[in-house]
């Protein structure tokens, strides 16, 4: 009688354990995703330049033909984050300006962290940086600098000859924006 009933129990766990396994029902669920990237892109634009020899002593602009010396600014056409600086028919203890914007052209937030100055003549140019957050230089702001797309943010570039400043030279020197991912580190 013992044996009846461990063969009937044994039946009934098999049989039990075998219907959980058959009366399982599935079903598998699908995922199919597309992900887009953002765009991380920054440029230069120029927005003015001047020298101390525009103006006399009296913040009063002088006459055409006595503004002998010049300070241009042209964005490499290969590379719209390197700005090449030119300061041509310069003399000795002269001061240049130039007002460049740095704009998000991308379509994610960027950090500009700095602008890299490459100056091969550190003894006859010395060279500042300020960066600011109007086109007036009116509210200086220190790097890093966060930028939403179609946000711009200015610098202002001071170019000073040294009495070192050799007679009869053009000076150029580079200036590369270093900018990352807004959330980068």
């Amino acid at each position: 009688m013992r044996k009846m009933i461990g063969i009937f129990a044994a039946l009934m766990l098999a049989l039990g354990l075998s219907g959980v396994a058959f009366a399982h029902w599935s079903e598998t669920l699908y995922i199919d995703g597309t992900i887009n990237t953002g765009i991380l892109d920054v440029e230069w634009s120029e927005e003015g330049s001047w020298d101390t020899d525009d103006y006399t002593d009296y913040g009063q602009l002088i006459s055409p033909d006595k503004n002998v010396s010049s300070i241009t600014c042209e964005i490499d056409d290969e590379n719209p984050n390197l700005l090449h600086v030119t300061v041509s028919n310069a003399y000795p203890c002269i001061d240049y300006y130039n007002l460049v914007d740095i704009h998000n052209t991308g379509t994610i937030p960027v950090h500009v962290l700095d602008v890299d100055l490459d100056n091969p003549n550190p003894d006859e140019v010395q060279i500042w940086i300020t960066y600011y957050s109007d086109p007036e230089c009116q509210n200086p702001i220190s790097p890093p600098v966060q930028l939403h797309p179609c946000d711009t943010m200015y610098v202002l570039i001071h170019v000073h000859l040294t009495q070192e400043a050799l007679e009869d030279h053009t000076y150029t020197f580079d200036a590369e924006i270093e900018a990352v991912q807004w959330n980068y580190g």
